[in-house]
């Protein structure tokens, strides 16, 4: 492993890219706040969504196409999917509560 990565809780040893976390993301000019994400909240990447969800990435993008209600908390962030990791697990605790319920 270089000696650049060390022990950094924040790099994606899988992807080499630096994880962001809410307390990185800046507010754009004229916000009071974050709309999602809190302190800790990670901002996951497209292959970190796809490990969490553990579906293939074409599934995933296919949920994203499709839209709706159903659909998971993804957008893009300068090109790149993203979605916080949070809004992610809620998602998927709603999608099971949803089936339990059927």
């Amino acid at each position: 492993m270089p000696a650049s990565q060390g022990s950094n809780p924040h790099v994606n040893r899988r992807t080499n890219a630096r994880r962001i976390t809410s307390s990185q993301v800046k507010a754009p000019a004229g916000a009071t706040q974050l709309a999602v994400g809190t302190k800790g909240d990670a901002l996951l990447s497209m292959p970190e969504i796809c490990d969490l969800v553990r579906r293939p990435e074409g599934t995933v993008r296919d949920w994203i196409l499709k839209g709706g209600e159903d659909a998971p908390p993804i957008w893009k962030l300068r090109g790149r999917r993203v979605a916080w990791k949070s809004e992610l697990i809620a998602w998927l605790n709603a999608q099971r509560a949803a089936s339990l319920s059927d």
